[in-house]
């Protein structure tokens, strides 16, 4: 609360009621609450509060052992919990980057992470060898660029993740049985927070055009709201 009434006056302007109460509108707060979210400076403190050295008062967040100088050491975290930040930041579509940074693990255990995630439960005992994990690219929803936009401008109120990843085509790789079939050649590109509804310049005044695998993550509660991918996604004249 003392985060909002700071800003008051300034970016947030409340309604005073009764006896003084200060009443601040749902919208506007989780407007600004997605442009903060989205400032680099934020990022970084995200970043931070994920790492291994955020605080907690008691569980794997806990501060540890103390220091021959005092400081105090993060209590490490088990593989278990390592897993778990790294799926749900996979459901969200983040990037290779994004997690390692965010996590504070090396790319290559988020790659040994992304093979399980990948396969799931069932998938993992089919595959007698090492086979290509990825999305098949008949599985995905194809849209044109107006669908996209409409989409978008219907996300309900409440905060979204839009992770964004640049289409390349498609490569044919044998799945463990030896039948050949075609996945989708992502780039993943990032992503950014809104409130509620949105324009398709969100996406292009960072990406520019081109064709886009474009997710909507809803962070509260935790779900995916819609997949697709979008051909000939352009800044609108």
């Amino acid at each position: 609360m003392s985060t909002v009434r700071r800003y008051e006056g300034d970016r947030l302007r409340p309604q005073v009621g009764a006896g003084g109460v200060h009443w601040f509108a749902a919208e506007e707060v989780a407007a600004f609450a997605a442009e903060l979210a989205n400032e680099p400076r934020m990022q970084r403190r995200l970043r931070n509060a994920a790492g291994p050295g955020a605080m907690g008062a008691t569980g794997p967040g806990a501060m540890g052992a103390t220091g021959a100088r005092g400081a105090a050491r993060p209590a490490a975290r088990s593989a278990d919990e390592v897993a778990a930040l790294v799926f749900e930041r996979l459901e969200q579509r983040q990037t290779l980057a994004e997690i390692v940074i965010g996590v504070r693990i090396a790319p290559e255990r988020v790659r040994e992470l992304h093979v399980q995630w990948s396969q799931g439960l069932v998938a993992h005992y089919l595959r007698t060898a090492r086979a290509v994990c990825g999305p098949l690219e008949r599985d995905f929803v194809r849209v044109e660029a107006a669908e996209l936009a409409a989409r978008l401008a219907a996300l309900p109120e409440g905060l979204t993740r839009i992770s964004v990843g640049r289409v390349r085509g498609t490569f044919e790789a044998q799945n463990p049985e030896g039948e050949p079939q075609d996945f989708a050649f992502i780039a993943e590109l990032g992503g950014f927070l809104v409130s509620g509804p949105c324009q398709l310049t969100e996406i292009t005044r960072r990406f520019g055009a081109g064709d886009y695998r474009v997710t909507a993550y809803s962070l509260d509660p935790p779900t995916l709201r819609w997949e697709v991918l979008a051909k000939g996604v352009h800044v609108p004249k």
